[in-house]
């Protein structure tokens, strides 16, 4: 059988983290761990309420950063729920892509697609909005597009929670 591109990170993923031993940067397949999402289901909501405390300090630049982080610990959740530990981005998004793909968790490619997607300038998009703040210079972002990225985080973060404490 012919493995998707998908199949392929995720291999290479769990290939590196075997490779690197404990302190691997790939993804490694463990026990289900509810007591590991709760608590990166708590990052995620920590991580949100950073965002108001960085808007009123005058650093909209970082709460950016925060909201993405917020979004990948909910990421993160799903994964140990599953039984995976990931310690990178591009394994996490595999795995949550075909945690997806076999319909084992109730969030669609689009919404991964927002999270993840990437581009050397600033988008709309939550990895790309990121990387523009954090790498850049511009400390300023426009109060709507923050309070948009705010919102769609809540609703996500939400629907995670949701999600992983009616399966319990």
């Amino acid at each position: 059988m012919t493995q998707t591109k998908n199949e392929k990170q995720i291999d290479w993923c769990l290939r590196k983290a075997v490779d690197q031993g404990r302190k691997h940067k790939g993804l490694r397949k463990v026990e289900p761990n509810q007591e590991m999402a709760q608590k990166h289901l708590e990052k995620a909501k920590r991580n949100l309420q950073l965002v108001e405390h960085l808007v009123s300090l005058g650093y909209a630049d970082w709460a950016v950063s925060s909201i993405f982080y917020a979004l990948y610990h909910s990421l993160l959740a799903i994964s140990w729920y599953h039984g995976y530990e990931s310690r990178n981005q591009t394994c996490t998004f595999a795995v949550i892509e075909q945690l997806i793909l076999d319909k084992k968790i109730d969030i669609s490619l689009a919404e991964l697609q927002e999270i993840r997607e990437n581009s050397d300038v600033q988008d709309d998009t939550f990895v790309g909005m990121r990387e523009y703040y954090q790498y850049g210079t511009d400390t300023e972002v426009e109060v709507d597009k923050l309070a948009a990225l705010r919102q769609k985080a809540n609703e996500f973060v939400t629907k995670v929670r949701i999600m992983l404490s009616s399966r319990n």
